[in-house]
């Protein structure tokens, strides 16, 4: 919508090239291992990326930044994943981890699950996936004046 003149503003967070568009990061977020309650992994101190071969991952559509960003983290210590199962909505992944499995989410959608004790996190052994919410708009350009206002108002993360 940006690219087409369609919208003013929009956020991404995945890792699509940028290019051409002013950018301003407003959020960071971590992707954390998830497994429900029951999960053999749920009360491990830890879990070496490896070990996930061996599960079965659910995750988000194909083209979700949040997959394209654990993909790529996991890729960088030298695991790669297929999906076992692949779902639009968040919701549906984190439904679907209490009939097994895991998912690699953000730590901020997982706050109404972890604090009613369906689901947990499990630090992945020696990885830290991180990711940013970036406002994008395309550079120069006349936009509205709502939409400048709004720009000018995005925090800038430190």
């Amino acid at each position: 919508a940006i690219g087409e003149g369609r919208a003013d503003v929009g956020f991404v967070e995945g890792l699509d090239p940028l290019d051409g568009l002013a950018t301003k990061v407003v959020a960071r977020d971590r992707i954390v291992l998830v497994v429900a309650t029951g999960h053999r992994w749920a009360n491990r101190r830890a879990v070496n990326p490896r070990e996930l071969a061996a599960g079965r991952w659910i995750s988000r559509e194909s083209g979700s930044g949040t997959r394209a960003v654990a993909a790529a983290a996991l890729a960088g210590v030298g695991v790669e994943l297929q999906p076992d199962l692949s779902l639009a909505s968040l919701e549906g992944v984190k439904r679907s981890l209490v009939a097994g499995g895991f998912a690699l989410i953000s730590e901020l959608a997982l706050e109404p699950d972890l604090g009613a004790g369906r689901l947990v996190t499990v630090p992945l052994k020696g990885l830290e996936i991180e990711r940013s919410l970036t406002a994008i708009r395309r550079a120069g350009g006349h936009p509205q004046e709502q939409a400048r206002r709004f720009w000018a108002w995005l925090p800038t993360a430190a």
